[in-house]
Protein backbone atom coordinates (compact mmCIF):
# COMPACT_ATOMS: atom_id res chain seq x y z
CA UNK A 1 0.00 0.00 0.00
CA UNK A 2 0.96 3.68 -0.78
CA UNK A 3 2.21 5.24 2.03
CA UNK A 4 0.07 8.28 1.78
CA UNK A 5 -3.13 6.45 0.98
CA UNK A 6 -5.20 7.15 4.37
CA UNK A 7 -6.84 9.73 6.21
CA UNK A 8 -5.03 12.59 8.11
CA UNK A 9 -6.17 15.16 10.57
CA UNK A 10 -4.01 18.25 11.96
CA UNK A 11 -5.55 17.60 15.03
CA UNK A 12 -4.43 13.80 15.10
CA UNK A 13 -0.74 15.09 14.72
CA UNK A 14 0.27 14.87 18.72
CA UNK A 15 1.97 18.09 17.82
CA UNK A 16 -0.03 20.89 18.61
CA UNK A 17 -2.85 21.68 21.45
CA UNK A 18 -5.80 20.74 19.32
CA UNK A 19 -8.00 24.35 18.71
CA UNK A 20 -11.95 23.90 17.31
CA UNK A 21 -11.00 24.04 13.83
CA UNK A 22 -9.40 20.95 12.07
CA UNK A 23 -7.66 20.37 8.47
CA UNK A 24 -7.88 16.90 6.68
CA UNK A 25 -6.65 15.03 4.17
CA UNK A 26 -8.03 11.45 1.95
CA UNK A 27 -5.80 10.49 0.13
CA UNK A 28 -7.61 7.17 -1.88
CA UNK A 29 -5.08 5.04 -3.56
CA UNK A 30 -7.33 5.38 -6.67
CA UNK A 31 -5.38 8.72 -7.12
CA UNK A 32 -8.48 10.60 -5.92
CA UNK A 33 -8.48 12.40 -2.71
CA UNK A 34 -10.16 15.30 -0.27
CA UNK A 35 -8.89 17.92 1.72
CA UNK A 36 -11.48 19.72 4.77
CA UNK A 37 -11.08 22.48 6.09
CA UNK A 38 -13.53 22.41 9.55
CA UNK A 39 -15.04 23.97 12.84
CA UNK A 40 -18.17 23.74 14.24
CA UNK A 41 -20.96 24.70 11.92
CA UNK A 42 -18.54 25.41 8.56
CA UNK A 43 -16.87 23.35 6.16
CA UNK A 44 -14.48 24.05 3.07
CA UNK A 45 -14.53 20.58 1.24
CA UNK A 46 -12.11 20.44 -2.29
CA UNK A 47 -11.49 17.06 -4.08
CA UNK A 48 -8.73 16.74 -6.19
CA UNK A 49 -6.77 13.84 -7.80
CA UNK A 50 -2.81 13.55 -7.04
CA UNK A 51 -0.07 11.78 -8.98
CA UNK A 52 3.47 11.13 -7.74
CA UNK A 53 5.81 13.04 -9.69
CA UNK A 54 9.27 12.35 -8.51
CA UNK A 55 10.20 10.52 -5.11
CA UNK A 56 8.50 12.73 -1.90
CA UNK A 57 7.21 15.12 -4.72
CA UNK A 58 3.45 14.91 -5.48
CA UNK A 59 1.06 17.46 -7.46
CA UNK A 60 -2.47 17.66 -7.04
CA UNK A 61 -4.94 18.69 -9.36
CA UNK A 62 -7.94 20.62 -7.84
CA UNK A 63 -11.41 19.21 -9.50
CA UNK A 64 -14.37 20.34 -7.37
CA UNK A 65 -15.21 22.44 -4.25
CA UNK A 66 -18.02 23.37 -1.64
CA UNK A 67 -18.51 25.44 1.14
CA UNK A 68 -20.84 24.70 4.34
CA UNK A 69 -21.63 26.73 6.31
CA UNK A 70 -25.28 26.83 9.02
CA UNK A 71 -26.47 23.54 6.88
CA UNK A 72 -26.27 25.41 3.64
CA UNK A 73 -24.20 23.98 0.84
CA UNK A 74 -22.73 26.06 -1.89
CA UNK A 75 -20.68 24.96 -4.89
CA UNK A 76 -17.28 26.84 -5.91
CA UNK A 77 -14.94 26.58 -8.21
CA UNK A 78 -11.86 24.73 -8.04
CA UNK A 79 -8.47 26.02 -7.78
CA UNK A 80 -6.62 26.63 -10.81
CA UNK A 81 -3.16 25.85 -9.63
CA UNK A 82 -1.74 22.61 -9.52
CA UNK A 83 0.39 22.41 -6.26
CA UNK A 84 3.57 20.29 -6.67
CA UNK A 85 4.49 19.41 -3.00
CA UNK A 86 6.97 17.55 -1.10
CA UNK A 87 6.31 15.02 1.23
CA UNK A 88 7.85 13.19 4.31
CA UNK A 89 5.45 9.75 5.99
CA UNK A 90 7.58 8.55 9.25
CA UNK A 91 6.95 7.54 12.58
CA UNK A 92 7.54 9.97 15.37
CA UNK A 93 7.36 10.65 19.02
CA UNK A 94 4.92 13.45 19.39
CA UNK A 95 4.47 15.61 22.63
CA UNK A 96 0.85 14.90 22.99
CA UNK A 97 0.08 12.11 21.09
CA UNK A 98 3.11 9.98 22.11
CA UNK A 99 4.01 7.38 18.99
CA UNK A 100 2.48 9.13 15.88
CA UNK A 101 2.41 7.90 12.26
CA UNK A 102 2.82 11.95 11.10
CA UNK A 103 2.62 13.00 7.27
CA UNK A 104 4.17 16.55 6.79
CA UNK A 105 3.86 18.45 3.48
CA UNK A 106 5.87 21.33 2.18
CA UNK A 107 3.90 23.95 1.21
CA UNK A 108 1.38 23.91 3.59
CA UNK A 109 -2.05 23.57 1.91
CA UNK A 110 -4.45 26.02 3.85
CA UNK A 111 -2.73 26.70 7.48
CA UNK A 112 -1.42 22.98 8.41
CA UNK A 113 1.26 21.15 7.19
CA UNK A 114 1.40 18.33 9.90
CA UNK A 115 -1.16 15.77 9.55
CA UNK A 116 -1.34 12.10 12.20
CA UNK A 117 -2.34 9.52 10.47
CA UNK A 118 -6.43 8.77 11.37
CA UNK A 119 -6.87 5.62 9.15
CA UNK A 120 -5.34 3.21 6.58
CA UNK A 121 -8.84 3.24 5.09
CA UNK A 122 -9.99 6.64 3.96
CA UNK A 123 -13.77 7.12 2.98
CA UNK A 124 -14.41 9.26 -0.21
CA UNK A 125 -16.20 12.40 0.47
CA UNK A 126 -17.27 12.84 -3.17
CA UNK A 127 -19.93 10.50 -4.49
CA UNK A 128 -19.22 9.30 -8.39
CA UNK A 129 -16.46 10.10 -10.63
CA UNK A 130 -15.05 14.08 -10.84
CA UNK A 131 -12.70 13.96 -13.53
Amino acid sequence: MDELVGEWSSKASGLHHSTFEDEAFGFLASGDGWYQFSRPDYADIAYFHWRRTGPGQIELTWLAAREIFGGVVTEQSPESERPSLSYRVGEENTPLGGRTVVLRLNPAVGLASEFGLVSRTPVPMAKGDLR
